[in-house]
């Protein structure tokens, strides 16, 4: 056993031995090679570097194309000298409100559109929207006045830049001064010719229609009139049985019969040992004919005695007579131009013609005007 322990002692270091070895072989192998290939890479290096020297010699000398390109947006845009306040106050100092425009209230914005170009000048002016009037012409002028602009950049090089430049047309507020056509009323005074009596100062009775009589209203132009109380018949119905000449009978409602009082309507009573047999008072009709009206139901008025009417007492069975406001002629004199047939146009008082109060034109009544 001891035997088989130092022989794997005696291997193990014999091992270790071997390992070691190689290690400092590596070590001084690793050195030389890593000089051979950094002196490869120098060579190859060294090569190169008349002809990239000579290429960039080359570039630098051609010049750059130069760039025309219309941008809309760059790094620095465009600015006015001055800033913005200095171009509001251009806009405001020079714009000139076209007269036609002040005369027809036209207002509204424009939006003008223009190139600044590289060295800062305005170019290829044109009218996006166009309120027309003279506006388009003054907003292109007022442009075109305009000083060079400080050109806008991109990578530190002036560009050509698209501006859209929007100018506002505002109406001045007016002046008003007193309207001379009114004297600042409103309203001026003007004779016309009335339109009731066109001048003639009379003018015929409506309501006769230029007759100077006119129909009788009691009559209608019949020359007579009715009775009121009959109302033109000459007699009147009996009120008692409404012009029937009958009345029901009221002893039996109208039924022409009377129940038995004895069965009470029924024909048969129960007698003393509680068996039905004939009533004695009706012998089993059960109904008496009735007495007043005999069966018929109804009897003869008592009032009219079956006439039905009676004449009237007022126009004794005549029922027209002569109209007594008419006295028969059947029309009367027209009691509002008194039979004169005209009378003065109550329109203009018979003066022919009529004073009105008629809004000024000039200053649609407000009593002022503007003052150009």
């Amino acid at each position: 056993m001891n035997r088989v322990v130092l022989s794997f002692v005696i291997a193990l270091i014999g091992l270790t031995l071997f390992i070691v070895s190689i290690v400092e072989l590596v070590k001084v192998d690793a050195p030389d090679s890593h000089n051979a290939k950094h002196e490869i890479q120098i060579t190859k290096d060294s090569s190169n570097i008349g002809k990239s020297i000579q290429n960039v010699n080359s570039q630098s000398n051609q010049p750059k194309p130069e760039d025309n390109n219309i941008y809309t947006t760059v790094a620095q845009m465009p600015q006015f000298v001055g800033g913005e306040e200095a171009l509001n106050e251009y806009v405001k100092n020079n714009l000139s409100y076209p007269h036609i425009a002040r005369a027809n209230k036209v207002s509204g914005i424009i939006t003008a559109r223009f190139i600044i170009n590289k060295n800062g000048e305005i170019s290829d002016i044109s009218i996006l929207n166009d309120i027309g009037e003279g506006c388009g012409d003054e907003a292109i002028r007022l442009i075109k006045n305009m000083p060079s602009w400080i050109p806008g950049y991109q990578d530190n090089e002036p560009k050509r830049v698209l501006i859209d430049f929007p100018i506002t047309f505002t109406l001045p507020p007016p002046l008003y001064m007193t309207c001379s056509y009114c004297n600042g009323l409103g309203y001026v005074s003007k004779d016309e010719v009335c339109s009731n009596c066109r001048g003639r100062k009379y003018t015929l009775c409506s309501y006769c229609s230029g007759n100077g009589m006119r129909q009788c209203s009691q009559c209608s132009g019949s020359c007579y009139i009715n009775c009121n109380y009959c109302n033109g018949k000459g007699y009147y119905n009996c009120s008692y049985c409404n012009g029937r000449g009958y009345n029901q009978c009221k002893s039996c409602n109208g039924y022409g019969y009377l129940f038995c009082r004895t069965c009470n309507g029924k024909g048969i009573v129960r007698d003393q040992f509680n068996r039905l047999r004939s009533c004695p008072g009706c012998r089993g009709k059960w109904k008496f004919t009735c007495n007043t009206c005999r069966g018929y139901k109804n009897i003869m008025c008592s009032n009219c005695r079956g006439q039905k009417k009676f004449k009237c007492q007022y126009c004794n069975g005549h029922p027209q007579k002569s109209c007594s406001y008419c006295r028969g002629t059947g029309n009367i004199r027209c009691e509002y131009c008194g039979g004169s047939c005209n009378f003065l146009c109550s329109n203009c008082n018979g003066t022919g013609y009529f004073r009105t109060k008629v809004i000024c034109t000039h200053c649609n009544g407000s009593g002022q005007i503007e003052s150009n």
